[in-house]
């Protein structure tokens, strides 16, 4: 283990009970108890972190099919993200048929790249139940919805030797058409996925430190002033 990971865990406590079903269940069948500090698998949670680390956005998609059932698992236990309210309104498409792959990517803003992707998955909103019962904040609870699966998948997407890559952009009403989807509703985003034959450069990120604070903005000092 590295002295990073023994860092986190000297800080961390015993918070990682809350990680049993989000991380070890994507390489072991999640256990019926709680996981004690000292049952978890702490090479596996490094594993992940690499290997969200390492994410990159694919543009180039080899024309090889991917294995199905993986992409199912995915959207499988993306939909049982958080839902706000416990409404449950965000819905997963997966598109196979090439015509309809191009015509999405051609609506997208002309991404023909995206286009080329075996499987392409859309990220459908219903806000219906949400304006109902939430008339006051019912777009901002139900687009945190469809964050919340659209990262899941991507995430999990990273865990694979599956690449993908997030598109947003164009017409809802022709893309409602194209999908059968009511025109009502909200196709948040595309994801196509795939083999990558892309070698994409690494994407420069700010410093952890300039966007983690603890308390209030801007704190970057741990027990400073505000904590109790």
């Amino acid at each position: 283990m590295t002295k990073k990971v023994k860092e986190f865990f000297a800080k961390s406590g015993d918070y990682v009970k809350d990680l049993n079903e989000n991380v070890t269940s994507i390489f072991k069948k999640p256990k019926k108890t709680i996981f004690k500090k000292e049952d978890f698998d702490t090479n596996v949670f490094e594993n992940v972190l690499n290997k969200l680390h390492s994410r990159r956005s694919c543009r180039k998609f080899s024309s090889k099919k991917p294995d199905f059932k993986v992409v199912y698992d995915i959207i499988e236990t993306s939909l049982r993200a958080p839902c706000a309210g416990g409404i449950q309104n965000i819905y997963v498409i997966a598109i196979e048929d090439s015509h309809h792959i191009h015509d999405l990517a051609r609506i997208h803003g002309e991404q023909s790249w995206a286009g080329k992707a075996p499987i392409m998955l859309a990220v459908v909103r219903d806000n219906s139940e949400f304006e109902k019962l939430y008339p006051h904040d019912s777009f901002n609870l139900s687009l945190q919805n469809s964050a919340f699966v659209s990262s899941s998948i991507v995430n999990l997407l990273a865990l694979t030797d599956l690449g993908c890559c997030v598109v947003r952009a164009g017409s809802n009403d022709e893309t409602c058409k194209i999908l059968g989807v009511d025109s009502s509703m909200s196709v948040d985003c595309l994801i196509p996925i795939g083999y990558s034959i892309d070698n994409p450069k690494y994407s420069d990120r700010l410093p952890t430190g300039q966007r983690f604070y603890f308390e209030s903005f801007g704190n970057s000092n741990r027990g400073g002033a505000g904590h109790h």
